[in-house]
């Protein structure tokens, strides 16, 4: 009889510990482990949590103390169980409220979002962004691209080229070149109405024509 009762409370208490709603305690961010509250007296042992992937491919988005998270013990030994993040609470709301709107919003107020009903794709970011990559970056659009910033650094030869329309490139404020030729291969250069190609000597008078494809 006591064992019947032995067992009927262990299988209790382990399908009570199948599903645990907890708080990050404390984290060991060497080890990709955290230790998960429930209540104001209970702690789990080090316990691994559950990102998006962990195979070839890898991703590493750690979770807080605080943080409201669910430990799943198939077992209901909480000791082998696994957290899983990403569960809403009133210290922490959701960040979005339409599901049309994909967003992550970062602790220190950077943004990434992407809106796919008026389909606009924003990064805010409050300190720098880089990018860098071993082959081409390309960047294409139907309509405009527009550079906006206090000041625009080219380090390296720039290629002009107009398109088959008839566009081409617009640069609006003062263009500084340094260490190097500027060189005009096609076209015309003007600056404050002056042409490069045709402008006139006022000592002579004579219209200076500058050869245009570098002969």
């Amino acid at each position: 009889m006591h064992n019947a009762s032995f067992n009927a409370a262990d299988l209790t208490r382990r399908l009570a510990n199948i599903v645990r709603f907890g708080t990050i305690a404390e984290a060991d961010y060497q080890n990709a482990r955290v230790r998960v509250a429930f209540g104001e007296d209970a702690v789990s042992d080090w316990l691994p949590w559950a990102d998006s992937r962990a195979g070839g491919d890898r991703s590493w988005h750690a979770p807080e103390e605080g943080e409201q998270v669910i430990v799943l013990s198939p077992s209901g030994e909480t000791s082998a169980g696994v957290v899983l993040t990403g569960i809403f609470s009133t210290e922490h709301p959701a960040p979005a409220d339409r599901a049309s709107v994909a967003r992550m919003v970062f602790k220190d107020g950077a943004v990434l979002e992407y809106d796919r009903e008026n389909h606009v794709l924003r990064a805010d970011v409050p300190g720098k962004v880089i990018v860098n990559a071993e082959g081409e970056i390309v960047v294409e659009s139907k309509k405009r691209i527009v550079l906006s910033a206090p000041q625009l650094v080219f380090d390296g030869p720039i290629t002009h080229g107009n398109s088959t329309h008839g566009g081409g490139a617009e640069f609006n404020g003062k263009i500084i070149h340094r260490n190097g030729d500027l060189i005009q291969l096609d076209g015309d250069t003007v600056s404050q109405g002056i042409s490069l190609q045709n402008h006139v000597h006022p000592e002579t008078g004579r219209i200076t024509r500058e050869p245009s494809g570098g002969e």
